[in-house]
């Protein structure tokens, strides 16, 4: 079974990373953004430590056609599943060892993404503006529809993420 808490050394420096993502909401805002980057929330040395059994056996790209395709390629061949959304199109097996293997990231992003949902819908007045469920600590309850890791290459059709639209009025946001 998948741990309940990841562990802290994912995240570089968790109350810098909150800072970050509250500073970065109230920018973003300014100018008109919803999206926020930040840099190096998760720790480089842990992603160093996570790669390299993706790299070498787990990464195994799963063949799905797409009606319409992903920027006309029907037959898109470059990704690996680990989260498929029920019903969704496409329709593949999730890849159960990747997604065991990436688990605690996954959660961490969770986490992560609630801190940014949380505070790019604030409102002053809770009993009105809260649109979302939330957990016992009052943070977002958040769920992934479709999780995936992509590898580019230089060949043909598989050397860029082309202008597409993921999930037409399901998605809140991507990390």
């Amino acid at each position: 079974n998948p741990p309940t808490a990841p562990p802290t050394n994912i995240i570089t420096s968790p109350n810098e990373i909150k800072k970050q993502i509250t500073k970065g909401i109230i920018r973003a805002k300014l100018s008109k953004r919803r999206h926020l980057v930040v840099p190096r929330a998760i720790s480089p040395t842990y992603l160093d430590q996570l790669m390299p059994p993706i790299v070498t056996h787990l990464f195994d790209p799963q063949t799905v056609t797409y009606n319409g395709g992903v920027a006309n390629i029907t037959n898109w061949k470059i990704s690996c599943y680990l989260e498929v959304m029920d019903g969704g199109v496409p329709c593949t097996n999730p890849h159960e060892g990747l997604r065991s293997h990436c688990w605690e990231l996954l959660e961490t992003c969770n986490g992560l993404f609630a801190n940014w949902y949380r505070q790019q819908h604030a409102c002053n007045n809770p009993n009105i503006c809260k649109k979302y469920r939330t957990d016992e600590n009052d943070n977002p309850i958040v769920s992934r529809l479709m999780t995936f890791m992509t590898r580019y290459t230089p060949a043909p059709d598989e050397n860029a993420l082309l202008k597409h639209i993921d999930g037409a009025g399901k998605v809140d946001g991507s990390i």
